[in-house]
């Protein structure tokens, strides 16, 4: 009986490691900078930035990479599929002629650094929670 005991353990981390190898990431990116469709299927943030990358004038450094998966179908301009993905952290993102770069990210609320921007780039910074709140009213 202990022989078909260790059969079944072995059978079932077999199964186990095989449900594992076909549950991989995929990234699919198609189109161009003016257009960008990316379809996603439990890939992290980095998976999808690295196959952006491969595809276009795309540079990022990620010290704080976001942890939530990527499901689904992303389409835009680059730099506006870069700021969905990394909706929810504070962000700064140059555009300039030769591309787009991520140069900084800050879980939401916690950044402490200001972009530096020289001209002829285009920087966007996502303000913290805080600064996005609406004013009160003084109707009430």
């Amino acid at each position: 009986m202990g022989r078909g005991r260790a059969r079944v353990r072995l059978a079932a981390c077999v199964a186990l490691a095989c449900g594992a190898a076909t549950a991989r990431a995929d990234v699919l990116v198609d189109g161009d900078e003016a257009a960008v469709r990316i379809v996603a299927r439990q890939a992290s943030v980095a998976e999808v930035f690295a196959a952006l990358q491969s595809k276009f004038r795309f540079r990022y450094r990620l010290a704080v990479s976001p942890e939530r998966p990527v499901n689904g179908t992303i389409t835009g301009p680059l730099h506006g599929v870069v700021a969905r993905l990394l909706d929810g952290y504070d962000f700064v993102v140059k555009r300039a002629p030769d591309g787009v770069e991520v140069v900084r990210v800050a879980p939401r609320g916690t950044a402490s650094w200001t972009p530096q921007a020289r001209p002829g780039v285009t920087v966007w910074q996502t303000p913290s929670a805080q600064a996005m709140r609406p004013a009160p009213s003084n109707s009430e």
